[in-house]
């Protein structure tokens, strides 16, 4: 096949299907409200506002340790909910 062959093959593989990346952010959202609310707050801080561990246990009058494992409960339970489920919850 040529470059533009290609190119154009390309072009019609379908992409990610809109609902799919909605219900994908609305799954999230269900999880992280569902998240204790100093897990939140941490991965609010460290990956959202990209804040490191040490202004993060600051902002939070904790300690890195604390910033650190509230980081490694939340990730798990993120990972849990949207990785090995799939991302699909039926309520």
């Amino acid at each position: 096949k040529t470059a533009t062959n290609r190119r154009h093959h390309l072009l019609d593989l379908p992409g990610p299907a809109e609902d799919s990346l909605a219900d994908r952010r609305l799954d999230l959202q269900r999880v992280l409200a569902e998240l204790p609310a100093r897990q939140r707050e941490v991965v609010a801080l460290r990956f959202l506002a990209d804040w490191s561990e040490q202004a993060t246990a600051q902002a939070l009058g904790i300690g890195i340790g604390s910033v650190k494992s509230h980081t490694s409960r939340a990730l798990t339970r993120l990972r849990m909910e949207l990785v090995v489920d799939g991302g699909s919850h039926e309520h």
